[in-house]
């Protein structure tokens, strides 16, 4: 369970060759098989209801606006998808974001975010400050290098600077460019009990890593991303079709999904919609884009000018668990007593995977124009 090996495909075929009439055959090979690797990750989620709580439940339900337990529940799920969908997008380090700030504190210092996921260039303040939410765990790293103290929980945050506020179990010295981790887990003070090195490949990992899956672009150049595009400018019907030519040359894949931020949305719906000619006065409001074959989606969570573009046969996702219904609510037979406490735990747990088959099946734009 701590490793699974998946075949990648990575070589291309060769050795055709053309005979005359009754002349030798080709050469007998196939390219050699290459492996990866990948981990199994898991997120759990839990809230607690007292027997109180159960008894008012029992006995004025009728009364109540929401049930209390269906409230925690689905905000607990709630929490959990959240935090998933921005997995989607980052590595598999964990890391959310760095910080620029230097100072040594217990707690009230204002910690400046900048570069989500690591990455420079994606330092949207308000994109920043929305991966937190206060009263989330965090941790402070270096190198992937627990700082001392440096597990606390988020009392204020800040989306003009953009910035978030961290009281702290100790005096915490911070430095310019370290990480900041979601530290959940209870009792525990080391690096074990923050999210490091426990996310799946996500998008970015995948396009720009030198390194996936166990398997280095460096040993096997077809282990590339087909496109990784930094000149920005707008997203056009041109760089569409690059990015489907790239992913057909590197992979004779076919580009089906579109994921791009909310902003880069907006300016291609608003560039399209000023290059259309309309016959009558009336004018439709749903500028949806469409494109054959190609599904587009956007996100709140999608990193700010950023277009990721893929062929979802390369891309697996393995669940070992079931994935909690759509409503998200449990009842008090779903629950377990809580040790030493009047009242109960519930929670949901979800385990899985996201290997990727081929990387020349994926590609992206980023430093597009938004609106």
């Amino acid at each position: 369970g701590r490793e699974n090996l998946i075949p990648l495909d990575v070589k291309r075929g060769y050795g055709t060759a053309m005979i005359t009439d009754g002349g030798y055959e080709a050469r007998t090979v196939t390219p050699a098989m290459n492996e990866g690797s990948f981990s199994f990750v898991q997120a759990n989620g839990r809230f607690f209801i007292s027997r109180f709580a159960q008894a008012l439940d029992q006995k004025a339900r009728k009364k109540q606006i929401v049930r209390q337990i269906k409230y925690q529940s689905k905000k607990t799920l709630e929490g959990m998808a959240r935090r998933c969908g921005l997995q989607y997008y980052g590595f598999t380090t964990g890391v959310v974001c760095l910080t620029s700030t230097n100072a040594t504190a217990t707690s009230g210092q204002a910690y400046t975010l900048i570069d989500a996921f690591g990455q420079a260039g994606i330092d949207n303040a308000a994109y920043l400050a929305s991966l937190f939410e206060i009263g989330d765990g965090v941790a402070i790293a270096t190198g992937g290098s627990l700082e001392t103290n440096a597990i606390g929980l988020i009392t204020a945050k800040s989306a003009s600077m953009p910035s978030i506020t961290v009281t702290w179990a100790g005096s915490v010295d911070c430095d310019a460019n370290d990480e900041l981790y979601f530290a959940n887990a209870v009792t525990d003070t080391t690096i074990t009990a923050t999210d490091r090195d426990r996310w799946p490949t996500g998008l970015l990992d995948n396009i720009t890593s030198s390194s996936v899956m166990g398997l280095a672009t460096s040993s096997e150049s077809n282990w590339a991303a087909a496109l990784n595009n930094t000149d920005g400018g707008r997203f056009s019907a041109t760089k569409l079709k690059k990015m489907k030519q790239a992913i057909m040359n590197a992979s004779d894949g076919t580009l089906t999904d579109i994921v791009w931020s909310q902003g880069v949305e907006n300016d291609v719906e608003a560039g399209e919609r000023a290059a259309r000619i309309y016959q009558s006065s009336s004018m439709d409001l749903d500028m949806s884009i469409k494109a054959k074959g190609i599904s587009f989606r956007s996100s709140q969570l999608t990193p700010p000018g950023y277009v990721f573009g893929y062929d979802r046969s390369g891309w697996g996702k393995k669940l070992l668990t079931d994935k909690p219904n759509e409503d998200g609510s449990l009842d008090f037979g779903d629950l377990y007593k809580a040790e030493d406490r009047s009242g109960f735990k519930g929670g949901f747990d979800l385990i899985w995977a996201t290997p990727i088959r081929c990387r020349g099946k994926f590609a992206m734009y980023s430093g597009i124009t938004e609106q």
